[in-house]
């Protein structure tokens, strides 16, 4: 799963581009549009639903188009969205589940001397998944499983810890980098890591 946001218009723009992986040709794409609300209370406004076969069959690989949004009651709306996709085949070197259990000793990055933290989760040019964002915690637990197939050429599988924020783009707390290589001589991991600063030169606060 995916999400953007923009605020303030019925017009919005995004331009913005996700990766993702696709084991079976019979499930869809699915692209739905809320309402945001800062209370989280977010409004549906539609969905559109891609078959992958369509995707997967088109000239060159590559579908750019207008699809209208379907409501809650399968009713069409006037409000449409306009998305480009791009199949293509690659090749796997295998497949690696990624659990995201917690974090401890954060930094504080808000006013109130708390944080906002959630992970972005990607392995080379893969999709990159999020967490949940876990409010108002220094000891977050999230619980949440991703499952990616390993393109060959992937070196790198990164987890990013950011600080969300309803006025600015969310803050970088730290990192966790492990190499490809490094997974496959070592197929089960499962330990506390300390985080590591933007550039992976020097530990920062938190694991």
């Amino acid at each position: 799963t995916e999400q953007t946001s923009h605020k303030k218009g019925t017009a919005p723009s995004w331009y913005e581009e996700f990766n993702l992986s696709v084991w079976d040709l019979e499930e869809s794409v699915v692209a739905q549009v809320y309402d945001w609300d800062k209370d989280e209370n977010h409004r549906f406004l539609g969905e559109v639903r891609i078959p992958l076969e369509e995707l997967a069959y088109a000239e060159e690989g590559i579908t750019d188009k207008e699809y209208d949004l379907v409501d809650q009651e399968d009713d069409n709306n006037k409000p449409c969205i306009s998305l480009r996709f791009t199949f293509r085949e690659v090749q796997c070197i295998g497949e690696v589940t990624v659990l995201v259990e917690r974090a401890r000793g954060l930094p504080r990055m808000d006013t109130f001397g708390l944080s906002d933290p959630f992970c972005a989760i990607s392995v080379g040019k893969s999709e990159r998944h999020k967490t949940q964002v876990m409010r108002r915690s220094l000891n977050p637990e999230w619980n949440e499983e991703f499952v990616y197939n390993v393109e060959e050429g992937a070196r790198e599988l990164k987890i990013v810890l950011y600080d969300w924020s309803v006025t600015k783009e969310e803050d970088f707390i730290g990192q966790v980098v492990f190499s490809v290589d490094s997974l496959q001589q070592t197929p089960f991991i499962d330990d506390w890591f300390r985080l590591k600063s933007i550039d992976g030169s020097a530990e920062v606060k938190g694991e």
